[in-house]
């Protein structure tokens, strides 16, 4: 069975992106990765126990992908650049 990063430091990294004072088209080419790895890790760990915390981490991912992509086009319509 192939060995795959911990969760916890693909989190890790995901929140670190987040909190950076980057441009949003830098933070989305960062996120973009962790998900990425943490996908390939869910999908070949999913019929093992270790799936579910992938798989939760890619819930929260999704969650804070959607609430940037809004904030960011709510920015971008008030005429803010993010």
């Amino acid at each position: 069975m192939p060995s795959f990063r911990p969760v916890t430091e693909i989190e890790r990294d995901f929140a670190t992106v987040l909190v950076s004072h980057l441009p949003a088209i830098v933070i989305r080419e960062r996120l973009e990765p962790l998900w990425d790895e943490a996908n390939i890790a869910a999908g070949e760990l999913v019929l093992t126990t270790q799936a579910a915390s992938y798989l939760s981490l890619l819930k929260r991912m999704q969650a804070t992908f959607e609430k940037r992509d809004y904030a960011d086009r709510f920015a971008r319509r008030e005429g803010n650049p993010r």
